[in-house]
């Protein structure tokens, strides 16, 4: 903290994308896939979500402690995220 503020600093590539975000003493780490798509973000417990695409640059899945959702689209909308065992969320 500096004078009773909460410090946040930010982290760039040369992309000019985000790689990490800071806040006090923890740090979120971004990183992302050949296309600038956000790949994985690692959390300050060092939790991780990562991230996959489709052609269309669309998010079709997310993997994280809990385990995987696939994203089922109705155009550019998700209809049903779904866990990988086939459970709706």
């Amino acid at each position: 903290m500096q004078g009773g503020n909460t410090v946040k600093s930010f982290t760039y590539d040369a992309a000019g994308r985000t790689t990490a975000v800071t806040v006090g003493n923890d740090t979120t780490t971004l990183a992302y896939d050949y296309e600038s798509r956000i790949a994985q973000i690692t959390y300050p417990n060092q939790s991780t979500n990562s991230f996959s695409y489709n052609g269309l640059d669309t998010r079709v899945s997310k993997v994280d402690s809990t385990g995987t959702r696939t994203y089922l689209r109705d155009g550019a909308y998700v209809t049903d995220p779904v866990l990988s065992d086939g459970a709706a969320t």
